[in-house]
């Protein structure tokens, strides 16, 4: 027996089995696409996004009050300013009359009248117009002053909404990102099991009524169906909206009378759409594209809203709530 190769043979085995070994233990399994993980974030994300965004909306009212009233305040001040500074220079005026004439002026007046009381009487008159110059000029300067306390108080806050905006700008940026990455992850996840178009998940009970009606993609149309395996128009819009609770008639003609009208221009995922003197309808889905069941022999699928336009004249849209 050679003992030699007989240790060479087993220390290459125990290398090779510490290599599988390796193998094993650093082997990641391939993740596994999970839509309804992604729609659960895509949920929680949005209400984080709802709340930014409100509390956004109400900071932008807030400071475009505060500026308001800081702008009329300064608006206020100016006239009051002009009017201190003009008080203060008449007050300085007569001040200087006095101090320069000093007591000639008064020896001269004296010699003038003949009488040192009359002397006395314009003194007094004049001390009295000074004071009462005094006192309309302290009225004013308060005046003022209470305005420009406000002022400031009101430019402080105006910063700290700017500060505030600028803040929840860059939040509401950041989970918009969020938002958007986990749409294109919920799209490919879903495009991956349909090899479709994906309408892109919206929140909310209009995202659910939006995501029951894809689910039916395929079945069959059959007039006054409404599921769980066949629909016709009315009976697929109104299963897709039972889901979140909103119920309507089975007829196209009572949904569209039911719910607000929607602008063209103005249509959003979950909104039902009408052609044809309301012989046809639908759920619009998003990106000009609508989920419809059209008529026997087809199946439940997505057209755009032009493919749709080719079936008689647009009558409108509602929004269900």
């Amino acid at each position: 027996m050679n003992v030699v190769a007989t240790t060479r043979q087993l220390a290459r085995a125990a290398m090779v089995l510490a290599a599988a070994a390796v193998v094993v233990l650093v082997h990641t399994p391939t993740a596994v696409a999970d839509p309804q993980a992604t729609e659960q974030q895509i949920d929680k994300t949005f209400n984080q996004l709802e709340k930014v965004g409100e509390e956004y909306k109400k900071n932008a009212i807030e400071l475009r009050d505060s500026e308001r009233r800081a702008s009329k305040l300064g608006q206020q001040l100016k006239p009051l300013e002009r009017k201190v500074d003009t008080m203060y220079e008449a007050v300085g005026r007569m001040s200087a009359s006095v101090y320069e004439g000093g007591d000639l002026a008064a020896i001269n007046s004296m010699m003038t009248s003949g009488s040192p009381s009359s002397l006395l009487n314009q003194v007094s008159t004049l001390d009295l117009l000074a004071r009462r110059q005094h006192h309309q000029v302290a009225a004013y300067e308060k005046a003022r002053n209470e305005l420009g306390g406000k002022k400031k108080r009101l430019e402080r806050i105006v910063t700290a909404d700017r500060r505030k905006a600028k803040d929840l700008g860059a939040q509401k940026k950041k989970i918009q990102g969020q938002m958007d990455r986990l749409q294109q992850q919920h799209a490919k996840e879903v495009s991956d099991d349909t090899g479709g178009y994906v309408p892109p998940y919206v929140p909310g009970r209009a995202g659910k009524a939006v995501s029951f009606a894809y689910q039916q993609i395929g079945k069959p149309y059959v007039w006054d169906a409404a599921g769980p395996d066949s629909y016709d128009c009315s009976g697929l819009t109104m299963a897709a909206w039972a889901t979140v609770g909103v119920p309507m008639e089975h007829y196209t003609g009572s949904q569209f009378a039911a719910f607000p009208k929607v602008p063209r221009d103005q249509l959003q995922p979950g909104d039902l759409v009408f052609w044809n003197n309301l012989a046809h309808e639908g759920m619009y889905i998003g990106d000009g594209r609508v989920i419809h069941a059209p008529q026997p022999g087809e199946n439940v699928k997505i057209s755009t809203m032009t493919q749709l336009d080719y079936i008689g004249p647009y009558d409108g849209a509602v929004r269900p709530s």
